[in-house]
């Protein structure tokens, strides 16, 4: 099991290329609010414990692009 990051690192920028995985976080944000990270989270431990690697790998940048669409700051450069 991992542990959800704290801090994200300010120092690379923090962009979405998974079209997937913002469309499944966004449905997460909208059906579990702040909780969705953990939400994710627990969909991708689910699917490691099962060894259901892409399904797991999948739920983790769904998790990941949770964190980056609940910042409360912008880093980087704005486009």
């Amino acid at each position: 099991m991992r542990l959800i990051s704290s801090h994200i690192d300010q120092s690379a920028y923090n962009l979405i290329y998974d079209r997937a995985a913002y469309v499944g976080a966004c449905e997460l944000i909208k059906k579990h609010g702040a909780a969705a990270s953990i939400e994710a989270l627990h969909k991708a431990d689910f699917h490691e414990c099962r060894g259901e690697s892409q399904q797991c790998h999948y739920w983790r940048r769904v998790e990941s692009a949770v964190e980056i669409l609940l910042l409360d700051k912008v880093h980087g450069d704005i486009h």
